[in-house]
């Protein structure tokens, strides 16, 4: 199928584009997501007690927290390739905001307030990132598409091509140039004044005996 001569770059961008992630798929990778804040941070978000009595550790180690953040940061990824960068962030991050400041109020963390704040900065700059990144590279891959599928002669209008003759269109199909307008102008000159001179010369007449 041929592609018109008036479509341009952007609308076949654009074009590349429309496959995106339904409401289904965007669920599934929120839902995915809150079950790995379940698995990996837990339920119960009181203070361990330790040698100090005086001092409480986090009950999150480490390794829960990078776990927690890589599968954030793939399902917020794979949406921005799918398109939905603004949905998959909102969709992953609102309820896990909700439900770990719910867990540190009732958990009876100290200052939770504070800590909540840093967890919400924590989790948004890392959903932004991931967002962008996707967002990014599938405007990348839809760019590549298209450079890929564009044709090595561009096509003829419509208009133009209904004005020109059936030789004009073998001409135009077969590469050769049409001669222009002076071109034209300085052939007609050439035999106009060829046409001239051989009537200024005087035919030769037999001699009468």
């Amino acid at each position: 199928m041929e592609r018109s001569a008036d479509e341009s770059p952007s609308s076949r961008v654009r074009a590349a584009l429309r496959g995106t992630a339904g409401p289904v798929e965007v669920v599934a990778i929120a839902a995915s997501a809150i079950v790995t804040w379940r698995l990996t941070l837990g339920w119960d978000w009181s203070g361990v007690p330790t040698s100090d009595p005086f001092r409480h550790t986090a009950p999150q180690s480490t390794v829960d927290w990078i776990v927690f953040a890589i599968v954030v940061m793939v399902g917020v990824g794979w949406l921005g390739i799918r398109g939905r960068s603004v949905a998959g962030t909102v969709a992953i991050c609102a309820p896990i905001i909700v439900l770990s400041g719910w867990r540190m109020a009732v958990s009876g963390v100290l200052e939770w307030p504070i800590g909540l704040a840093s967890f919400v900065f924590s989790l948004s700059v890392i959903c932004i990132i991931a967002g962008a990144l996707g967002a990014g590279l599938r405007h990348v891959r839809a760019v590549r598409r298209t450079a890929w599928t564009e044709p090595d002669e561009p096509a003829v209008p419509q208009s133009d091509a209904a004005q020109l003759s059936a030789p004009q269109h073998s001409a135009a199909r077969l590469g050769v140039q049409e001669p222009t307008t002076w071109e034209l102008e300085a052939t007609e000159s050439a035999d106009l004044a060829s046409s001239v001179a051989e009537a200024a010369i005087p035919e030769p007449t037999v001699a009468q005996q």
